[in-house]
């Protein structure tokens, strides 16, 4: 988790050392503000749904200029590769410890047959062996 909120802290850093974002910022402030008082003003009614109707196009527009603009950033700098070999070699260890976890449900269901519970004591009893 101590890592998660690292990366979080160095993105947010990173993305606020432009002047770029504060002009994004400012932009998307100005668009959400028209858009919520034109319906207030303009319709006289204070209500969401303009705003709420448009901000799908808006993050059509602004999110991709922001994340392309990071991709390329990170290409140039040759990080990109680094991280898709991280992000390649965690989905496998998450593979394979999904596999470990189904193994664990297949023999902690085997259980729960018919004969279940004669199963239980056999391995309760080989378990309070093994620790005499």
């Amino acid at each position: 988790m101590n890592t998660i909120l690292t990366l979080i802290k160095k993105e947010l850093r990173d993305v606020f050392a432009s002047p770029i974002a504060y002009v994004f910022i400012t932009v998307f402030l100005v668009l959400s503000f028209w858009l919520y008082f034109s319906g207030v003003f303009f319709v006289g009614e204070a209500s969401m749904r303009i705003f709420f109707g448009w901000l799908p196009v808006i993050f059509i527009v602004f999110l991709p200029t922001i994340t392309m603009g990071k991709w390329a950033e990170e290409k140039n700098l040759g990080v990109l590769a680094i991280k898709t070999k991280q992000i390649i070699q965690s989905i496998s260890k998450i593979k394979d410890n999904y596999n470990k976890f189904e193994e664990s449900l297949v023999e902690f269901s085997k259980n729960f047959v018919p004969n279940g519970a004669e199963n239980t004591a056999k391995i309760a009893a080989k378990i309070l062996e093994e620790k005499k």
